[in-house]
């Protein structure tokens, strides 16, 4: 029955809509009346179902905008602010530039450069002045998302400035994010939802994901009165996240430290390489701990058979699908290639798969990658071939 029911909201199809139209007709005109669809009624008929099937479909989405696990854009923001959790926006990448030239030089706040390929621009965070030949300054990407800077790719000055050489990275920056997708924020809420208040594992991880800037993070507590393997020691915990911070004492490091300060557990001390010292509301200090991982680059070799349902673009959807499986990757998580082949098969049409994976290109392990608690699997579409 259409409507709602204590099994939720069903909307009438446009038969039923149909059906209750002509119905309508007849009662009102006879059984006489002609119902052709190419008769002057008919069509009245179709043109009134068409109508009034997108006000059932438009009662259905205001009714599943409400409901939190169906829920899209805008009217998730909504919802999940109920439940005080809400979307990571987007974040900007950023790049440690090294700007050379004449002692003396003022490079103003906002000076841009960009990378050599492929044109990306960045801005620089502050004024620097050249000093020995050089001035080292932290630029932030023009545009928000995923933007890689490998070493040895910005190099093209676009504000010139008389005095200016060159400029270059000379490290790796840190890539910014896009806005967290639905299916992300989804996958979020079910996360938090699972664990409450603080001081275990599961509630410290899912407090730290909710940062802006963290993608990936792995806590264990070693409760036992022996040091683990991987050296944390008795009655510690340690979180592994990811990415690090390209500014130590930046906002997206103190974000970290102060979540942790006040989710960890009571009487067990963290363990970590990166030390911060706060201050509680009564002046007293405490030690807070944890460590970086480090982006492992993973490159995938996929080779499918296919049938004729292999869709035009099914390259492409493997590539994708490829990296949806990284997306689950957390500090310490195994490449395992059964689980990313079924990723791979979601797509139509293949009837045998056969994949290699590696830290190099070409990839030619065809087994498990085992990745160190302090390393995250990262994987992209630049990074994958698919042979069909």
């Amino acid at each position: 029955m259409a409507g709602i029911d204590a099994n939720g909201f069903t909307p009438k199809t446009l038969l039923e809509i149909q059906s209750e139209l002509q119905a309508a007709f007849i009662a009102a005109f006879g059984d006489s009346v002609d119902l052709d669809q190419d008769g002057p009624i008919g069509q009245i008929v179709s043109i009134m179902s068409e109508r009034e099937e997108s006000i059932w479909q438009l009662a259905e989405a205001v009714y599943l905008s409400n409901d939190a696990d169906s829920a899209t854009g805008d009217s998730q923001d909504s919802v999940y602010s109920g439940l005080g959790i809400y979307r990571k926006p987007a974040t900007y990448s950023k790049v440690l530039l090294t700007i050379s030239g004449t002692d003396g030089t003022v490079v103003p706040a906002g000076t841009l450069y960009a990378k050599a390929v492929t044109g990306e621009e960045f801005s620089t965070d502050e004024e620097v002045t050249i000093s020995s030949g050089a001035a080292n300054v932290q630029a932030t990407a023009v545009n928000s998302g995923q933007i890689t800077t490998p070493a040895g790719t910005v190099t093209s000055i676009v504000t010139v400035i008389t005095g200016i050489d060159s400029v270059t990275n000379s490290q790796t920056g840190t890539a910014g994010s896009p806005e967290e997708t639905d299916e992300e924020f989804r996958r979020r809420k079910d996360s938090s939802l699972q664990v409450t208040g603080a001081g275990n594992d599961a509630a410290i991880r899912a407090k730290l994901l909710a940062l802006t800037g963290v993608e990936s993070v792995s806590v264990y507590s070693n409760r036992s009165s022996v040091t683990d393997p991987t050296g944390v020691e008795p009655n510690r915990y340690r979180a592994v996240i990811y990415p690090p911070a390209v500014d130590t004492e930046g906002e997206y490091a103190i974000s970290i430290v102060n979540t942790l300060f006040t989710t960890m557990p009571p009487g067990i001390e963290p363990h970590g390489a990166q030390e911060y010292t706060v201050t509680d509301s009564m002046d007293n200090e405490h030690i807070v701990r944890f460590d970086y991982a480090t982006g492992l680059d993973i490159y995938v070799s996929v080779d499918v058979v296919t049938t004729t349902d292999y869709p035009a673009d099914g390259d492409e959807q493997i590539k994708a699908k490829v990296v949806e499986y990284g997306e689950t990757m957390f500090a310490g998580s195994d490449v395992i290639i059964p689980l990313l082949s079924s990723y791979c098969m979601q797509v139509p049409g293949i009837t045998s798969i056969t994949i290699f994976i590696g830290t190099t290109n070409p990839p030619t392990s065809s087994s498990n990658l085992i990745v160190n608690f302090d390393e995250v699997a990262l994987f992209d579409e630049t990074r994958v071939s698919v042979t069909s």
